[in-house]
């Protein structure tokens, strides 16, 4: 009896275990997509609104844009210093704490948000701006220090899992943007309007924040303790110092190029990192999603994280091989008719830059991995190596390669990343297993074999054709498996729960 006894409970135990992975993969799913559904709307705006404010404001009009919210970017990171990812990991890992955490956060955003429009009052006064620029400067920094409080709101309903309400307020808040945008280029209502919309519409996602976060929710509950503040300050800032470290390196290859080169050689790189950035920006929806899992997990087991992790990398490599293979083998028929005809030769570029895209999405799953884990001064260490790379690669490249040179770069300098990011989480991981993470490169080295041997046939079947081989491929290889079907499933069965009732089962 006490054997009969025993070997019970290790069933109930492995059931009660397969129905969490099963939870965590399904919640996974439906954050995951909410976030892409979100960076997927941000990406379609970008690119809307890009052409259309170039041709209405012009070369001077969109240079003193741009100039303008350079230079309030550049000090904005005085308003976060990393605290939301913080945030984001301790509520997910106390989340009887989360209101009053949340409270003593946006009191302390509030002194940093003040210390930001000083520096940047600061600044300009010693840039000795004129009056256009003044009032063009406060708008924009006024409209940096409301998405400050809007994104610490976003990040605690990232916190408790509840994402579908974010791709609510980031449809809000791009939606703003287009008919704004559209009304000024329709109405001819000049330069100061265009960053009135952007003020207006970061007022809208504030109050769409606040809103949802007052209904769903524990109240926050501001005070000032000194104590939590500088463990909060103590954990971010090398986090602050990534997040800055990123912003130059996302910028170093088109400043260093341009400052060699003319314009039409630094478009020919533009054009091609832009796509790059973009499809990142899409990619990362994976590593956010997880995250709240990740940093509860740390605390939980080892082998549970590293379940999490490889769920996450295999996801991830499911997707972005193929559209890395994509890239290469359809670059000079993608590029110009999304760019356009004159960018025809930068189609070398993105096939460079290609890989990356595949290397970037790793980093990110183990960024997360590394601050969910409490070691964000090694992802700045990751970070900055990977920066030093890129902008001693240009220096070098660049004179002997032109705009190929800083795609070169961004290669080189995200496998060092990789590198040195899979060094520092190894300990965490322990050993991964090899076998399922290659199975999606050996489907798409299947894919790009049959377009090449189908070269001869169009375009429109060849796509479809490799895709289809994809497919077969992974199944025959057993890259399809058990977990994948019930990501799969969970994403498209639309009788899943919905949002809301999702967000009270997460919040309770």
């Amino acid at each position: 009896m006490p054997e009969l006894k025993r070997q019970h409970g290790a069933k109930r135990g492995l059931q009660t275990q397969g129905t969490c992975r099963s939870t965590v993969l399904g919640r996974t799913a439906r954050n995951s997509l909410a976030l892409f559904i979100s960076q997927a709307a941000t990406a379609l705006v970008t690119v809307l609104i890009l052409p259309l404010l170039t041709r209405y404001l012009g070369k001077a009009g969109y240079g003193l844009y741009t100039s303008i919210y350079a230079f309030v970017g550049t000090c904005s990171i005085l308003g976060d210093i990393g605290l939301n990812v913080i945030l984001n990991r301790e509520i997910a890992k106390q989340r009887e704490h989360g209101s009053r955490l949340l409270g003593q956060t946006l009191v302390l955003k509030t002194l940093l948000v003040l210390l930001f429009l000083v520096v940047v009052m600061t600044a300009a006064i010693a840039c000795s701006f004129g009056s256009l620029e003044w009032l063009l400067l406060s708008i924009c920094a006024l409209e940096s220090g409301i998405r400050t409080y809007a994104n610490t709101l976003v990040t605690a309903l990232r916190a408790y899992e509840i994402m579908g309400y974010e791709t609510i307020i980031t449809l809000l808040d791009r939606a703003c943007w287009v008919v704004g945008i559209l009304l000024v280029v329709w109405l001819d209502l000049g330069l100061v309007v265009v960053f009135l919309v952007f003020l207006f519409a970061a007022i809208i996602r504030l109050t769409s924040a606040f809103i949802i976060c007052w209904i769903h929710l524990p109240r926050p509950r501001p005070s000032v303790n000194l104590r939590v503040w500088r463990f909060l300050l103590r954990e971010a800032w090398p986090i602050g110092l990534t997040l800055g470290a990123r912003r130059v390196y996302d910028r170093v290859g088109i400043v260093q190029l341009s400052t060699v080169s003319d314009s039409a050689t630094v478009g020919l790189f533009s054009g091609p990192n832009r796509v790059y950035q973009l499809t990142n920006s899409l990619t990362s929806s994976v590593p956010d999603a997880l995250f709240p899992s990740m940093a509860a997990a740390a605390r939980i087991s080892k082998n549970y994280l590293q379940w999490i992790t490889v769920s996450g990398l295999k996801a991830l490599l499911l997707t972005t091989l193929p559209l890395a293979g994509f890239y290469v083998m359809f670059a000079s028929y993608f590029t110009p008719w999304l760019l356009g005809g004159e960018f025809g030769e930068a189609a070398l570029a993105l096939q460079v830059l290609a890989p990356a895209v595949v290397l970037a999405a790793v980093n990110a799953l183990l960024r997360a991995l590394l601050r969910a884990s409490g070691r964000q001064r090694y992802d700045l260490l990751c970070t900055s190596g990977a920066l030093a790379t890129n902008f001693f690669l240009n220096l070098l490249l660049i004179p002997r390669l032109s705009y190929v040179g800083p795609a070169v770069a961004v290669l080189v300098s995200q496998g060092i990343q990789s590198g040195l990011a899979l060094a520092g989480t190894l300990p965490l991981l322990g050993r991964l297993p090899a076998r399922h993470l290659f199975i999606p490169l050996l489907a798409t080295l299947t894919m790009l074999g049959a377009w090449w041997l189908a070269g001869s046939l169009p375009l429109l079947l060849r796509l479809p054709m490799g895709l289809i081989v994809y497919g077969i491929a992974l199944f025959l290889l057993g890259g399809i498996d058990h977990s994948t079907v019930q990501l799969m499933k969970t994403i498209l069965d639309k009788h899943s729960a919905s949002g809301e009732t999702g967000a009270r089962e997460n919040v309770a």
